[in-house]
């Protein structure tokens, strides 16, 4: 059988797309390298308007729903304290979201194909052939969601994207006490970066993740943040992991073939934060794709424009926020100032309420980010 599409990685971004397409009626096969669920370190942080996208009621696959942030900060700017979020977020597991994604995906109709690890893929006429050792499948469109270590990309010769590489050391520890659901982030002198401690129904996703290139100890970093919550690592699971953040603007397209997610280097180069924009370029990759099955040539095309045009500019903002909130805290074109309406803005942004273009306009209004000391602007103003 020759498929419409072959959608390789059941993360995030694959299932969505396998979601989308098979919704609309295309013969869709999702691939994926391990047997599901199957373990994925991440934090796991959803923004609850993901449903804007997909049809679905996430409700069994949320492990929480989190209503408060709580701050802690080192730098001499930003906030401190606990903040109520104007949306709740949701903390998932990533084996049981990632595997409810991909169940959904096959509810519409896509065939999902597990333990089929891809080793190569050649272009025959028109389509594509998948490879996996020795097995083969072919489809007429091929989409690229294997994620920040997928082979797929330099395969289709995206040998030179563009990426900034952070590291993430974070672990999954058990805890019976049911933890309160706050979301706690923590920013420090010693890190270009952030801790985080995500609380889920029976366990706290913890790390640290920095963008800084000459790294310090993150072991020795996450134990002390762990032994501030009366954790200890080797109550959990371990894992570092590199993240590929989006720095600027870049062709996502082949022949007939699109990447999708961490592959297309969809993480928010502000916070790490790469579900809901991996959930977001799977379905403009599902959409293309059935664009160009419908004929149209110039979809794959329209699909690196429209990517840039509603992602990628907001990460490039994102990018911007990241070099100056990180700044040493010496540097004088870091900001200055505890400005008691920014951490309305920030819990609104964290949610998913408000885009990092509003950020950044109401942010500049207050004189949030120059580098001035703030000072009280209009007493009117409301958010």
């Amino acid at each position: 059988m020759i498929y419409d599409c072959v959608v390789v990685g059941a993360g995030p971004a694959g299932s969505s797309a396998a979601y989308q397409l098979a919704s609309r009626g295309f013969s869709v096969l999702l691939l994926e390298k391990e047997k599901l669920p199957r373990y994925k370190p991440c934090g796991g942080l959803v923004i609850s308007r993901v449903t804007e996208w997909l049809d679905i009621d996430f409700t069994p696959a949320i492990s929480v729903k989190v209503s408060r942030m709580r701050c802690c900060n080192e730098k001499p700017w930003g906030s401190n304290g606990d903040f109520e979020l104007p949306r709740p977020v949701w903390m998932v597991h990533r084996a049981v979201f990632d595997h409810f994604l991909a169940r959904h995906a096959v509810g519409r109709g896509a065939e999902l194909w597990q333990e089929f690890p891809v080793t190569d893929v050649i272009a025959v006429s028109d389509r594509w052939r998948v490879i996996s050792a020795d097995r083969a499948v072919e489809a007429r469109y091929l989409i690229a969601a294997d994620g920040a270590k997928g082979m797929l990309s330099r395969r289709l010769g995206f040998t030179a994207r563009l990426h900034q590489v952070a590291g993430a050391l974070e672990a999954e520890i058990p805890d019976e006490r049911s933890p309160e659901p706050v979301m706690h982030l923590r920013i420090t002198n010693q890190l270009t970066g952030y801790a985080w401690n995500f609380a889920k129904a029976d366990s706290h996703s913890i790390g640290i993740g920095t963008w800084k290139k000459d790294r310090p100890s993150l072991r020795a970093e996450l134990e002390k943040y762990c032994a501030s919550f009366g954790l200890a690592i080797s109550q959990g699971r371990l894992c570092g992991h590199p993240l590929l953040l989006w720095a600027g603007v870049q062709r996502v397209h082949t022949e007939r073939a699109l990447l999708a997610g961490e592959a297309a280097c969809m993480v928010d180069p502000f916070n790490g934060e790469g579900i809901r924009f991996a959930m977001i370029s799977g379905v403009m990759a599902a959409e293309s794709i059935a664009r160009a099955l419908h004929g149209d040539t110039g979809a794959l095309e329209n699909y690196s424009e429209r990517l840039q045009r509603e992602i990628g500019r907001e990460m490039s903002l994102a990018g911007a926020m990241a070099r100056r909130f990180y700044a040493p805290a010496g540097d004088h074109s870091a900001p200055r100032g505890q400005n008691p309406l920014y951490a309305e803005l920030f819990s609104r942004l964290v949610c998913g309420d408000i885009s990092y273009q509003k950020f950044f306009m109401a942010s500049a209004f207050l004189n949030v980010l120059n580098p001035l000391r703030w000072e009280p602007a209009n007493p009117y103003l409301t958010l």
